[in-house]
């Protein structure tokens, strides 16, 4: 019998216990300092929530999630993100929860990715969310929140790169033009990014392998194809930023993995090759 844990996960003890306690407590403070609520949401779902929200072609559905019938047959998943469970828990609740509802999370989630530096199987997250504004106004108080958590935390090092991924009226046209661009190139692409063309073709922008080739560099960005609301929207967040005093680079390339994300996207990368990321979304 070996004494290591399973492969992706990993002990906490004595000091680095404490620190996690103490990087909660700080996660707790911050968000409630922005009038954030806590919530819970259970540790499993059942399987279809996160192939009905995240994509059933998203590589979270197809690769990595942890998911395994219960004794009464049922298919569950070990939550891999939790915007699915609580957006689940809102519409449950409905009723009883006020307009808009600002709530925050702390907990274990779980993937089946290869593990690798910064990146277990399983991994603790800090999230917020903000269900009922659909204004620029709620993506600017995520990221003002975000950049003052890491300001004091003694972060200084790391670039706030911004972007637009438009919605369901502009994004469908771009998908196309993306398609029709890279098929020149299919032989040029490894099966990574080839699947990726198929099931969301965004994500080329994102292989690891092929995403800095010269001709995805040179691929058209979403930036000038936004539909008038999506760029008015975008015009709020930058201005909002602006106004709060954060910084941000525009990234016409910054995709995110999972099919529910809209228009902003976010995310804070290290300059000491540390990537210390999150995203934002509009439903």
């Amino acid at each position: 019998m070996s004494f290591q844990p399973p492969r992706g996960t990993q002990d906490l003890l004595l000091d680095e216990a404490d620190q996690l306690l103490a990087l909660y407590d700080a996660s707790h403070a911050a968000a409630r300092l922005f009038g954030f609520r806590y919530l819970e949401t259970p540790t499993f779902e059942h399987t279809e929530l996160y192939a009905r929200t995240s994509g059933d072609t998203s590589d979270v559905v197809t690769k990595e999630m942890y998911t395994f019938q219960d004794k009464g047959g049922r298919s569950v998943t070990l939550r891999p993100e939790s915007t699915a469970g609580v957006v689940r828990a809102y519409l449950g609740h409905v009723h009883d929860l006020p307009t808009p509802f600002k709530s925050y999370y702390v907990g274990r989630h779980f993937r089946h990715g290869r593990p690798q530096a910064g990146r277990l199987r399983e991994f603790r997250q800090f999230g917020i969310e903000i269900v009922g504004v659909t204004g620029p106004e709620a993506d600017v108080e995520v990221v003002v929140l975000g950049d003052r958590f890491a300001r004091e935390r003694g972060l200084r090092d790391y670039a706030l790169h911004l972007n637009s991924i438009g919605d369901a009226q502009c994004r469908p046209a771009y998908r196309e033009e993306l398609i029709r661009y890279f098929e020149p190139y299919l032989d040029q692409l490894d099966e990574d990014c080839r699947e990726r063309l198929g099931k969301n073709p965004l994500r080329v922008f994102d292989c690891k392998v092929d995403g800095r080739k010269d001709f995805v560099l040179a691929a058209p960005t979403i930036a000038d194809r936004l539909c008038g609301p999506c760029t008015e929207h975008f015009g709020g967040v930058r201005s909002g930023l602006e106004e709060a005093g954060v910084g941000y680079e525009l990234d016409p390339r910054l995709v995110r993995g999972l099919d529910y994300y809209t228009r902003t996207a976010f995310e804070w990368i290290s300059t000491n090759e540390t990537s210390v990321q999150a995203a934002t979304f509009n439903a």
